[in-house]
């Protein structure tokens, strides 16, 4: 008695899986910017309307691979940033001004959606194997 068993659809599996092994490191970054994008809708709908020159100046850097580390940033150059951000003493020292937390805020936000964003890729990804 004797079993045969059809591989060939297991085979074709697998090479796909070998090629999809080859665009990992594109969904990565391609999550990674639908994220960081995002964060800086938020982070510029977070800014106070007064400080039109803070609000346009929020740049992303593009995402850097090192090694297995993928790493982009979210800045702002303005010289003041830190002090909406965190807050700053008034200039006669006597009084607080509460910061804005932008983006503080707009991270965390992220970061309890980020896996769901990055899963979302890797679908959509693995779906048209």
């Amino acid at each position: 008695m004797s079993v045969t068993f059809d591989v060939s659809e297991l085979e074709a599996f697998k090479n796909n899986l070998q090629g999809f092994q080859g665009q990992i490191d594109s969904i990565i970054v391609e999550a990674l910017n639908d994220c960081v994008a995002r964060e800086i809708r938020m982070t510029k709908k977070l800014t106070p309307r007064d400080t039109k020159t803070l609000m346009n100046n929020w740049r992303i850097t593009d995402v850097k691979k090192d090694g297995d580390t993928y790493q982009v940033t979210l800045y702002n150059n303005t010289d003041y940033a830190d002090y909406v951000e965190f807050g700053h003493r008034t200039r006669d020292h006597k009084n607080w001004v509460p910061g804005k937390f932008m983006l503080t805020v707009s991270e965390r936000q992220i970061e309890k959606v980020m896996e769901e964003i990055v899963d979302r890729h890797l679908e959509e990804a693995f779906s048209k194997l």
